[in-house]
């Protein structure tokens, strides 16, 4: 499980899919450069930010499965003024925000309860954005080409970003709605709800992201944290260490799930990724010493690395990108 602190970052991963964002479960590339959604060495998605009444939501408390594939965030609202005149006191709305991250699809549920004696009027507001740089990009280096991006809006209040690279892929990353935006446009989703006394309310959003590579299916919310929960349940069993050193014991749970998290099937192998920001970048050498480290714990994980090497060995010789003949 990730340690947090109000500072730092969360990441979440399953598969070829990365998630940058805050505690808050925000994403905002013009304040953290590294923030994004990515996949494919691509960052589809680098704003997602979410407002209540126009101001930021106050952060309780955050915490991420030990698979990395979810997080689970508390928020309470600062002290707001209402369109009617009347302040809303801080602490009075409960906010749990849910972000899972499934098969090329960043799931975010909120719930929200009102803890007032009085019926208040919520607005929720969401600013999207997405870019579509690549990781390079976001290290500093230029783009030798721009590619041709374009926003429609879909059936059922959906809001489509599409990127055409210099490449000719098309990419696509598509925000979807479990009830209908009061109001959408290109960078901008609102909901308004009415909260009685005691009630909570429930509302969500999903970002699919689609290439030539994966066109994913999109579950709603209890359908997604449903097959995330069966394939905790039926996960491989692999070695394990237990101490009685509390601190030892947190260390290493700390580091197996930094490992697995960081593990992507390429081509039924396995396969241990350089992380953020390179995303889902094999580093050869890196990739050697990790198997090696980890053979008593999953042995699969050195046959993969040496097919994957044997595999993509250059054959030529490339200053540019390092390349020689038996290199990996």
């Amino acid at each position: 499980m990730q340690v947090f602190t109000q500072n730092a970052g969360c990441m979440l991963k399953h598969g070829p899919t990365f998630l940058a964002a805050t505690w808050s479960g925000d994403v905002d590339a013009r304040t953290t450069p590294e923030h994004g959604l990515y996949q494919e060495d691509t960052r589809f998605l680098s704003r997602l930010v979410l407002q209540l009444n126009q101001q930021a939501p106050l952060l309780l408390q955050a915490t991420v499965s030990h698979d990395s594939r979810c997080l689970t965030t508390h928020l309470t609202n600062p002290q707001l003024l209402l369109e009617s005149g009347h302040v809303l006191p801080k602490r009075t709305i409960h906010l749990v925000r849910t972000s899972l991250l499934w098969e090329h699809v960043l799931y975010q549920q909120l719930v929200i309860t009102s803890c007032s004696a009085e019926p208040c009027l919520v607005a929720l507001t969401l600013s999207l954005d997405a870019d579509f740089a690549d990781v390079f990009e976001i290290q500093g280096y230029a783009r030798s080409a721009d590619g041709r991006r374009e926003i429609a809006h879909g059936p059922d209040g959906q809001l489509g970003f599409r990127y055409t690279g210099a490449d000719a892929l098309e990419r696509r990353a598509t925000v979807g709605f479990t009830s209908r935006p009061a109001w959408l446009d290109e960078t901008t989703a609102s909901m308004v709800l009415t909260l009685q006394p005691q009630q909570s309310r429930i509302c969500g959003w999903s970002v699919a992201l689609s290439s030539m590579l994966a066109e994913p299916a999109v579950w709603s919310f209890a359908q997604a944290d449903q097959r995330h929960r069966a394939a905790i349940t039926h996960a491989d069993l692999h070695a394990t260490i237990n101490t009685s050193q509390t601190l030892l014991q947190h260390w290493l749970d700390q580091s197996i799930a930094d490992i697995e998290m960081l593990l992507t099937r390429r081509e039924h192998i396995w396969y241990p990724d350089a992380g953020l920001p390179w995303c889902r970048a094999p580093a050869g050498r890196d990739g050697i010493f990790t198997a090696l480290a980890l053979l008593w714990y999953r042995p699969e994980i050195a046959r993969g690395v040496l097919t994957y090497l044997a595999a993509t060995q250059a054959t030529t010789y490339d200053s540019r990108r390092g390349a020689e003949p038996a290199k990996s």
